[in-house]
């Protein structure tokens, strides 16, 4: 892995778009409580996505840093790009 920082952050919605697969395809750290909570609030709503842990693929994290250096990073089907969960701060 590389010596880059990614910060936890729960929410902010990016102004621009990006073409998107049929689920949201979220990028995740494994010790993240922003994370944790989407993992589980849409594990609870039955969301199914795909998620991509970016402190255990270098493919990944790269693929993340084109969207930001905050995660969970969402991309959604529509081409909207979330940074962070539900506007709080983990």
């Amino acid at each position: 892995m590389t010596g880059i920082t990614l910060r936890c952050r729960m929410a902010s919605i990016a102004d621009w778009r990006t073409p998107m697969a049929d689920i949201p395809v979220v990028y995740t750290l494994t010790v993240c409580p922003a994370c944790d909570h989407l993992r589980s609030s849409w594990a609870k709503q039955g969301i199914q996505y795909e998620e991509k842990r970016v402190d255990q693929s270098q493919d990944d994290l790269d693929e993340a840093l084109m969207y930001g250096d905050t995660v969970p990073i969402i991309l959604y089907p529509d081409g909207r790009v979330e940074i962070g969960f539900e506007g709080h701060h983990g």
